[in-house]
């Protein structure tokens, strides 16, 4: 028997059952502002989409550097719900299982006795609750857009009974934790994938596609043994037409939409580049790096930022230009097929990490670049091998899209059965 529904009269609810209420936020939880100050606690904790509230060390190379000063921060506690001001509108939101500090953007709620915690966390981690929010952010940069804690306060929620709350939180604990676990298994499958890609491009060119071949030491420890008739180029620079440049130093902001288009670290990726978010520069600004106009057929690797972009530009990219984060690579004597895939495999990943050990600033450079051994085949053979990277390569990356449109098909049921079931449109049976 389905249940009778009224209107609520908010766009993003939507309808909810006749017997649930309609209450402000601000009536279920209080905003807890308590200063680190003085210092109660150095345990620095941090907020991410994915994993919610964790301590700082466990997140990696993401995000801000935590503060020197610890007394800037904010209180936060076991069974609370913190938020952050900045990216609440993209999902960053979660319950918080620490005694610790976070940072003074975020926002920590503690739930009323009326409220179950985790039920109203599931309100807050609503996209439609949080594209809501929108028309309430402040800020000029998209991402980095932020909202009051009173205006977040100040919204309507839909609230059934306490019992009933708690009912729906533990179903959807169980619902979603069952998608992530899908999630983490197709995740799992794709970085098996990747792996596998990496093991196949590395085989390839620096084994040959040929297993019965004699093989022999190479002299370069990274690189290991190679086909008897191949052999090292000592430097990348001997076989390079004009050496290797850098590109565009000078900052482009804003676009010319009539100027020259310029790749980015973030357009080159691993053996092809995007052409989705690309910028462009004035046409006297590229000339005054004109040694870095491209004609086609190149190579292009970032040496800043994404670091592992490395693409062959398409004739029909002849024109453009790179940014300082990407150096370009002109050679003779070598398919750049071969050699893109070269720069893409786990020797000259084990190149760049020996080379990088005890940097600060990881980062490739023309020295590091221009003194790399480089495996030379006869050119049939770096023709073929290109050719059969290419295949293979698109079979395996044809698995990871079905696996990664997998993850979205889940992330996109999870978002769906949140928001159903705590605006009432289902019922816990």
């Amino acid at each position: 028997m389905s249940r009778e529904m009224k209107h609520s009269g908010i766009d993003w609810i939507g309808e909810i059952p006749k017997e649930w209420d309609l209450k402000r936020l601000q009536s279920q939880v209080v905003e807890i502002k308590e200063k680190n100050s003085p210092i109660k606690t150095n345990f620095i904790l941090s907020l991410t989409i994915k994993d919610g509230v964790i301590p700082y060390e466990e997140k990696g190379d993401v995000g801000n550097i935590s503060k020197d000063n610890h007394e800037e921060y904010k209180l936060a506690y076991p069974d609370t719900i913190v938020l952050n001001s900045m990216n609440i509108l993209i999902g960053a939101v979660g319950i918080c299982k620490y005694f610790g500090c976070v940072s003074p953007v975020y926002y920590v709620f503690k739930n009323a006795e009326t409220s179950d915690l985790h039920f109203l966390n599931y309100i807050l981690s609503s996209p439609p609750f949080q594209k809501y929010l929108r028309k309430f952010a402040n800020g000029i940069l998209e991402i980095r857009l932020r909202i009051s804690s009173s205006d977040i306060l100040k919204q309507s929620i839909p609230l059934p009974s306490l019992s009933e709350q708690q009912k729906i939180a533990s179903y959807l604990d169980k619902v979603c934790g069952e998608v992530d676990e899908m999630i983490a298994l197709q995740e799992q499958m794709i970085e098996e994938l990747k792996a596998y890609k990496q093991s196949v491009i590395t085989e390839a060119v620096t084994k040959g596609l040929n297993p019965d071949v004699p093989m022999k030491d190479s002299g370069i420890d990274w690189i290991g043994e190679i086909p008897e008739h191949w052999f090292v180029e000592r430097k990348l620079s001997h076989i390079c037409n004009k050496g290797i440049s850098y590109g565009i130093v000078k900052l482009f902001d804003p676009d010319d939409i009539n100027g020259v288009k310029v790749l980015r670290c973030s357009d080159v990726l691993e053996g092809y580049i995007s052409e989705e978010k690309i910028r462009t520069v004035s046409k006297d600004l590229s000339q005054e790096y004109k040694r870095t106009i491209l004609r086609g057929g190149e190579i292009v690797i970032n040496v800043r930022g994404t670091l592992g972009g490395c693409a062959v530009v398409p004739c029909s990219m002849r024109g453009y230009n790179i940014a300082r984060e990407v150096a370009l690579v002109d050679t003779r004597e070598i398919n750049n097929y071969y050699l893109m895939y070269f720069f893409l495999s786990n020797a000259f990943h084990n190149y760049q990490k020996r080379y990088l050990a005890g940097c600060i600033y990881l980062g490739l450079n023309i020295e590091m670049l221009s003194a790399c051994s480089v495996i030379m085949p006869p050119m049939n053979e770096q023709q073929s091998i290109a050719s059969y990277l290419d295949t293979k390569c698109a079979e395996i990356d044809a698995l990871i899209s079905i696996k990664q449109a997998k993850i979205e098909e889940l992330k996109e049921y999870k978002k769906s059965v949140i928001y159903e079931y705590v605006t009432g449109k289902k019922e816990v049976v």
